[in-house]
């Protein structure tokens, strides 16, 4: 990622008063970090612009994060800019009224199957769209802010389509862009905690369940639950 590819994306932001943001159907964390971490941002950044998130299509695991903002007439979308993260290609995004903004910009890091937006900044060696969006803000610190919450959102992408740092495509630059989030006061365990899937909470809560019984009834500690729990996705155990 260089400068040179994000200076037209912060340039056609700084250019409209207006901007409203899209993700893919059905988002993931990345998808939903992205757009909210994005839009918290450039609310921070420039106080003086309307920044507009009107999803309907949400996550129930990713609640937590917040609601996003009501829907609008089509006539709100004419003259403002529509910035697009995490989709490839245009029969994902969400809200169908991207097509009525006056310009589109891009920013994704799957392979760019369908350019879809004039301005467009895709990282397909990326491991999230939100680390693109945190090296975004670390390369523009001058214009772009960024808190606790924006840095929250952009962490938990990071985390989410990264499988925990350890897919392909986490190099160096990613774990450095997780140490300035980091710097900005993020929570991670409170964040990895939290986008635990109701997977994982079922097969822990189930094991513990198991175990409490077992040794309130003074029987022996069945080696099946140990077993389950060690079969999922999880950090390093302690012993409490």
């Amino acid at each position: 990622m260089t400068r040179e590819k994000m200076l037209p994306i912060l340039q056609k932001i700084q250019e409209y008063d207006h901007i409203i943001l899209f993700r893919h159907k059905r988002p993931d964390g990345d998808c939903l970090g992205a757009s909210k971490g994005l839009q918290r941002m450039l609310r921070l950044s420039f106080p003086e612009k309307q920044v507009d998130l009107p999803e309907s299509d949400g996550s129930e695991h990713l609640a937590f994060l917040g609601p996003d903002d009501p829907a609008m007439s089509e006539a709100a979308y004419v003259n403002a800019l529509g910035v697009v993260v995490d989709t490839g290609s245009s029969d994902r995004i969400s809200n169908p009224h991207f097509s009525l903004c006056r310009e589109l910009v891009k920013i994704d890091h799957h392979p760019n199957v369908e350019p879809y937006a004039p301005t467009l900044w895709v990282e397909e060696d990326c491991s999230s769209c939100c680390e693109m969006i945190a090296a975004l803000a670390e390369t523009f610190p001058e214009t772009l802010k960024i808190d606790p919450q924006a840095a929250s959102f952009l962490y938990l992408g990071m985390v989410t389509d990264s499988g925990r740092f350890r897919f392909p495509g986490v190099n160096g630059d990613t774990l450095r862009r997780a140490a300035f989030l980091m710097d900005a006061g993020v929570d991670c365990i409170k964040i990895e905690g939290r986008a635990k899937s109701a997977y994982y909470a079922a097969i822990v809560t189930g094991a513990y369940r198991h175990c409490i019984d077992d040794a309130a009834a003074g029987r022996e500690l069945d080696p099946i639950w140990r077993d389950e729990v060690d079969h999922i996705s999880h950090r390093i155990y302690s012993t409490g």
